[in-house]
């Protein structure tokens, strides 16, 4: 199992690096790293079943362009894949999460998920008009909400599967 969760770790990591450097232009590989993420994965059946998740983070960032906190020069199709990408994570390499105590599981998903983000500020992918604070401030706050409900989820979705 331990091979399992760092092969879908770097996975993941790597699809993340690629589609927040190339974007769009490198969606088909992307998806390609998503499906070789699923294709090997132990839990097929239970994967698709969680899929459906990712419209929660989806449905938050379009949200997040359509009040201007964020700015694409182009659709952002990629971070839509990230999505996906993201949603099979926490069940399988993020699962570890689930040990910690709600408090802790806040800070975690406040500091890494809004630091994802600002990451992808850097590299030039989102522009933030509201500028690094505020952004930020805003997306720590979203995302310590967003990680303790995803999780929940997921363990719901594989506790009823199984």
């Amino acid at each position: 199992m331990l091979p399992w969760l760092v092969s879908q770790f770097l996975l993941f990591k790597a699809m993340w690096l690629i589609l927040v450097i190339g974007q769009n232009e490198y969606l088909w590989l992307g998806a390609a790293l998503l499906a070789l993420q699923v294709i090997i994965s132990p839990s097929k059946k239970v994967d698709f079943m969680i899929m459906p998740m990712a419209m929660v983070g989806i449905v938050i960032d379009v949200i997040l362009i359509f009040i201007g906190l964020f700015i694409f020069e182009q659709t952002p199709y990629w971070l839509f894949l990230l999505w996906a990408g993201f949603a099979l994570s926490i069940g399988h390499s993020l699962q570890i999460l689930n040990k910690l105590p709600t408090a802790w599981l806040v800070i975690v998903g406040g500091l890494a998920g809004s630091g994802s983000y600002m990451t992808g500020w850097h590299f030039e992918a989102v522009q933030l008009p509201y500028g690094p604070a505020i952004s930020s401030a805003v997306l720590f706050a979203i995302w310590a909400l967003l990680l303790p409900f995803l999780m929940f989820i997921d363990q719901k979705v594989r506790n009823l599967a199984c």
